[in-house]
């Protein structure tokens, strides 16, 4: 199974959009794909699924650790696997300050699944550096940066590549970098 963070900390550069739409190609490519939703706003949710997600079923509680991964998965008509998101999730960073093993809970929620649960997890990633990315950063070996063709949107690309290089060097882990321009 192999996990691929869609992340910038630039919002509107097209992060959901890629991952939207790289999970559908993969499903319509016969692979089984998985899109979770870390975004509060919860776009892929909606224009997947018609709606934000309830609570108690959503990211949000997954990585409280209130309920298991496999338990919020909702199937699309077209064979995607998704793990939806609302609004509640904009709370995250505050609400894991004080719990322990907060950036891995992404990574121990999928690994629970199996290796075999899916061929791949797209995780649509917020437009920031808090900690909902960085355990999308804990659970990928690939993360695709969405880059809009203009100065500014380049702009935030070393903050980004420094937040990298840093989960790499304290988590010992290695991830793949992609830049996909946009727009």
């Amino acid at each position: 199974m192999k996990t691929i963070a869609v992340a910038n900390q630039k919002g509107g550069v097209g992060k959901t959009t890629t991952a939207v739409n790289l999970a559908a190609a993969l499903v319509h490519s016969g692979r089984k794909c998985l899109l979770l939703d870390l975004d509060a706003q919860a776009t892929a949710s909606r224009y997947l699924l018609g709606s934000y997600g309830e609570d108690g079923r959503v990211m949000y509680d997954v990585l409280m650790k209130r309920v298991k991964l496999r338990d919020c998965i909702k199937e699309t008509s077209f064979g995607l696997s998704v793990v939806p998101s609302n609004l509640g999730l904009a709370s995250l960073d505050v609400d894991l300050l004080s719990e322990f093993n907060r950036e891995h809970r992404l990574e121990m929620a999928v690994q629970e699944m199996g290796e075999n649960a899916f061929d791949y997890i797209i995780v649509d990633c917020p437009p920031n550096l808090g900690f909902v990315t960085i355990n999308a950063f804990a659970a990928a070996q690939v993360v695709l940066i969405p880059i809009e063709c203009k100065p500014e949107a380049w702009e935030a690309v070393p903050r980004l590549m420094q937040t990298l290089r840093k989960i790499v060097k304290e988590f010992q882990k290695p991830i793949r970098i992609y830049a996909l321009p946009t727009f």
